[in-house]
């Protein structure tokens, strides 16, 4: 009596489904897809380390702007308590 789980190929004789070669083919379909979704989200994450990587310098350029405001009211405060 033949077995009656789905991988046994006696107990689907007309079937394909089991056979080494389609599932070698829905693997390498799978396989496929799996890089396509990851080249996609690694596309994703680049874009996104881009556009982080710009805010990173704007925010360096308006630290260092208001470095100099700072310096520049530290020197007018010294400037009137010497003065005085």
């Amino acid at each position: 009596m033949a077995s009656s789980s789905p991988g046994n190929a006696a107990s689907a004789p007309n079937s394909v489904a089991y056979g080494p070669t389609n599932t070698n083919s829905v693997l390498h379909a799978e396989l496929g897809e799996l890089r396509t979704e990851l080249r996609d989200r690694f596309t994703v994450v680049d874009t996104r380390l881009t556009a982080i990587e710009r805010q990173q310098g704007e925010l360096r350029e308006r630290m260092a702007h208001l470095e100099g405001l700072l310096d520049g009211l530290r020197e007018a405060i010294v400037g009137t308590r010497g003065a005085a």
